[in-house]
């Protein structure tokens, strides 16, 4: 793509064809991130890690939560209610469920 924002109308529409699929939320967040438009991204994360959490499984990569977490440092929130659990969704992806 030749810009951040080309990219974000492409995955857009790939948006319009198939809402269902995590990863292009996750996909749709990194581009607003890029363009330190943190408040889209953070939705955007979230919807994707919601959308995992309705199938009853884990995201492929441990990017997905650590996007998020930087997302919202990036905008100074550092107590955000549901944080937590994101974070023990981190550490019980990267530990295999056991504890750290």
């Amino acid at each position: 793509f030749e810009t951040p924002y080309e990219s974000i109308k492409y995955w857009k529409q790939l948006q319009e064809i198939d809402d269902h699929w995590p990863q292009l939320h996750f996909g749709l967040g990194f581009r607003y991130c890029s363009l330190n438009q943190y408040e889209k991204g953070i939705s955007e994360y979230e919807k994707s890690l919601d959308m995992y959490d309705k199938m009853g499984i884990k995201p492929w990569r441990a990017s997905n939560y650590f996007q998020l977490g930087v997302a919202y440092h990036k905008t100074g929130q550092y107590g955000v209610a549901g944080t937590v659990e994101r974070i023990d969704g981190v550490l019980e992806y990267c530990f295999c469920g056991s504890s750290p």
